[in-house]
């Protein structure tokens, strides 16, 4: 961590390098990337479309979803390569934490204007 640079101004190319690619978190920023821009209709990676998506999402929700996904693969290493006793005690471990999460989004939500604005219209 200390070999990275401070953000200077919108060099999201340089953080894009230096973090989302070269530290253990990398691929998980790459499939949430993939999934925003398949969200947005585009399957290019642009720097412009990278740099729009960190504008426009709170640090919070993008911290979220990459959890979201590292829960997911470590999940799935639990049930291909634990033995049955550690299997059933990480896999509810991480369910308690998925739990959590879920509680905590929903709590975060009750606040949010948009959100009630938009359930009183559907």
């Amino acid at each position: 961590m200390r070999n990275i640079k401070v953000l200077e101004g919108d060099d999201y190319s340089g953080l894009y390098r230096d973090v989302l690619i070269d530290t253990p978190v990398g691929p998980y920023f790459m499939r949430f990337l993939e999934d925003e821009m398949k969200k947005e209709g585009g399957d290019s990676r642009t720097m412009n479309e990278v740099q729009n998506i960190f504008k426009e999402l709170k640090p919070e929700n993008i911290r979220t979803a990459l959890k979201k996904l590292w829960l997911e693969d470590f999940y799935q290493f639990c049930e291909e390569n634990l033995n049955p006793t550690s299997k059933e005690m990480m896999k509810d471990l991480i369910k308690f934490e998925a739990d959590f999460k879920t509680i905590q989004v929903i709590y975060n939500s009750i606040g949010n204007k948009e959100l009630n604005t938009s359930a009183k219209i559907l």
